[in-house]
């Protein structure tokens, strides 16, 4: 992912600014009030797409397509394994990030775009005791106290048809014939 996105902004940075550097500004404007409100689901949602926003500035589907991916298992992580109170200088770093691409300074918008996502991966608990009180539906942001979703049900099963009946008039081959006699054998029947 660091690869993918000091890409990414390099090749922002090295380009003129465009109309998606105001939503994105706007975008993390909102990411700050999902933090301060402590709505960690929203937040975690809107970090994430500010990745996914500079992707697709760069006008490479594929690009953006693998980022996808890799943004949103990275973010279930940072749901499942995040240190509670450690997320505050996102915003922060999302705003230089984007000061650094608008600026043109492509070697400072890619040094802090590593440097983010290095400081990510440091404040996960992925240590052997970091599941015991992972609760994953309050992380993803369900109510607090909400009945878990029914599972779904499964899909119906195929019955098995019955043979054709030309099928059943015509006797199996013998098991020790090779394919290729079996095949010569019913052409001659």
């Amino acid at each position: 992912r660091r690869i993918l996105e000091s890409g990414v902004v390099r090749c922002l940075a090295h380009g003129e600014p465009g109309p998606w550097l105001g939503a994105v500004r706007q975008q993390v404007g909102e990411e700050r009030e999902a933090n301060r409100a402590g709505d960690n689901g929203r937040y975690i949602r809107l970090a994430g797409k500010f990745h996914l926003d500079l992707a697709a500035a760069t006008g490479n589907a594929a690009l953006e397509q693998h980022l996808r991916r890799v943004v949103s298992q990275t973010s279930l992580m940072v749901a499942l394994y995040d240190v509670p109170g450690t997320n505050n200088c996102s915003v922060l770093e999302h705003l230089e990030i984007l000061d650094a691409i608008e600026a043109g300074d492509f070697a400072l918008a890619e040094r802090l775009m590593e440097d983010h996502l290095r400081g990510i991966e440091r404040q996960l608990r992925l240590g052997d005791d970091a599941t015991a009180d992972v609760d994953l539906a309050s992380a993803l942001g369900a109510p607090a106290g909400a009945a878990p979703a029914a599972p779904r049900a499964a899909a119906p099963s195929r019955v098995a048809r019955p043979p054709s009946r030309g099928a059943a008039a015509k006797a199996p081959a013998a098991p020790t014939e090779s394919p290729k006699r079996r095949g010569r054998a019913a052409r001659t029947r």
